[in-house]
């Protein structure tokens, strides 16, 4: 698998739930974000992954189950989400970054703010939302208005990723972050070197990540470059179901169906692998999601 994915890196963005004064190791990760770099062409493929995948983690020693993928980082922080990723998809992530609201806030405000097409149901749940979000962020509290094209300020943009209990749910919801994600990269690439330089100073060190310097210095020297090709949800296809925990309680999860098939294309449609055949792991997943979720 690791020859076949040569000519491509992908780094792990994880955004943390964390409020203000919660330990950030301990969060659930609500942004999962493959960024996969092809170094050939120096496109960019944005792959969310849905909080709610059923995938099979590690949660604590020597115990491993089917669950959220977003406990993941509960039980492991970002190295358990790695691992977990790169078994249920037959992928070879080998870095991450991880940011929380803060961050993402300070971004769009450093770039003047994020433009986003705000939809009519959109419009009160960010206005709901506003105020909670700033309680940690301590920002500004302006409201939305009215639908249509705007620019976000920090606070705003940080809400509009929260918000997911309109439109297509959770789907939608990673659709959002890959709008701001992609809108980050599109400011940074019209920005001067002086004015990026000052911006990185100022957010870098809030960022924890497994890249070393050298590393980041090549993203950042390259980042005119980049190209956003791609950008998409994963799984393609699911199941909305309610499945007992182990525990006596019944809670919802996003089934892909089937696990082999939502591989394939991934590795069809990100990596051009035609005809893939996923590994024994995967295939091994698949028959325990099938036979916990239910056959379908």
């Amino acid at each position: 698998m690791s020859e076949d994915l040569k000519d491509y890196r992908s780094i792990l963005l994880l955004g943390v739930d964390a409020r203000a004064n919660q330990d950030v190791s301990k969060c659930r990760s609500d942004a999962m974000v493959v960024l996969t770099i092809n170094k050939k062409t120096n496109k960019l493929a944005l792959t969310s992954i849905m909080r709610d995948s059923f995938l099979y983690l590690d949660e604590g020693e020597n115990y491993k189950v089917l669950d959220k993928l977003t406990h993941a980082h509960v039980y492991g922080g970002p190295v358990n989400t790695i691992r977990a990723i790169n078994r249920n998809l037959d992928l070879n992530i080998t870095g991450y970054m991880r940011v929380n609201w803060r961050t993402v806030a300070d971004l769009a405000d450093a770039f003047g703010g994020i433009e986003v097409n705000i939809k009519d149901y959109e419009i009160d749940e960010m206005n709901k939302y506003i105020k909670d979000t700033n309680r940690s962020l301590h920002g500004s509290t302006k409201m939305i208005k009215k639908a249509g094209k705007q620019t976000l300020n920090g606070v705003q943009t940080v809400t509009y990723c929260r918000i997911r209990k309109v439109g297509n749910g959770d789907k939608e919801r990673t659709l959002r972050m890959r709008r701001v994600v992609k809108q980050l990269v599109k400011k940074a690439t019209q920005m001067d070197l002086h004015k990026l330089s000052e911006t990185a100073d100022e957010v870098l060190p809030q960022i924890q990540t497994s890249l070393d310097p050298d590393s980041l210095m090549t993203i950042l020297r390259g980042y005119r470059e980049f190209e956003v090709n791609k950008s998409k949800t994963w799984p393609y296809k699911y199941a909305g179901l309610m499945i007992d925990n182990g525990s006596g309680h019944r809670l919802w999860y996003d089934v892909p169906i089937t696990l082999e098939s939502n591989v394939i294309k991934l590795h069809e449609k990100v990596f051009k692998q035609k005809n893939y055949e996923p590994s024994d792991t995967v295939k091994e997943i698949n028959q325990q999601i099938m036979i916990k979720a239910g056959a379908r």
